[in-house]
């Protein structure tokens, strides 16, 4: 289980997290590039990346539920005092990725980012906490040094920067292969 962990863990700082930097993105290069570009096979590849990642995270919450109940802390959060927020969190990572199996709303790309920030919603208010909090330490201690990558805001910069990446390598290859696969049925079109 250790191990399932570890790489759920390098799944979500690499991939889940970048998400909607990645649709943000291209979203900004399907207004610059309208139809010369590959953007609905993207955003049908980020469509089941999202829907992939929550079967995977519901066997994980299943499993933990059911083979180590001990270790599952889901019913102390789920009955304790943040109840509601723990079940919003749930409800938006588990079940909400599962509407984009809709064909009218699962490739629009605005309905894409709203799952993918409801997906870590939790994440990202934890990240609006430590920013508080270090706004706060440095109004009292203003001589303390901080570069952008020691301070709490480089893990958003890094994530948007990865997702930026992302995007440009999953349009680039999108593009290339769907020009590829045109040329070819032109090509043996025109030989038949």
């Amino acid at each position: 289980m250790e191990i399932f962990d570890r790489i759920l863990e390098l799944i979500n700082a690499n991939l889940i997290y970048c998400l909607p930097a990645m649709i943000l993105t291209l979203l900004i290069l399907q207004l610059l590039f309208k139809d010369r570009l590959q953007f609905k096979k993207a955003y049908r590849i980020i469509k089941w990346i999202i829907i992939g990642y929550a079967i995977v995270n519901l066997i994980y919450f299943l499993i933990g539920l059911i083979v180590y109940p001990d270790q599952s802390a889901f019913l102390n959060r789920a009955t304790g005092k943040y109840w509601l927020s723990y079940w919003i969190m749930m409800f938006s990572a588990v079940f909400l990725p599962f509407s984009l199996l809709y064909k009218n709303i699962g490739l629009k790309p605005f309905y894409l980012l709203f799952v993918s920030v409801m997906m870590k919603i939790g994440w990202y208010f934890e990240r609006y906490v430590i920013f508080l909090a270090d706004y706060n330490i440095r109004q009292f201690d203003p001589e303390r040094e901080s570069d952008w990558l020691t301070s709490p805001w480089s893990g958003f910069y890094l994530t948007w920067i990865q997702g930026l990446i992302l995007a440009l390598i999953l349009i680039g290859l999108t593009t290339i292969i769907g020009r590829n696969k045109r040329t070819k049925t032109v090509h043996n079109n025109v030989y038949n």
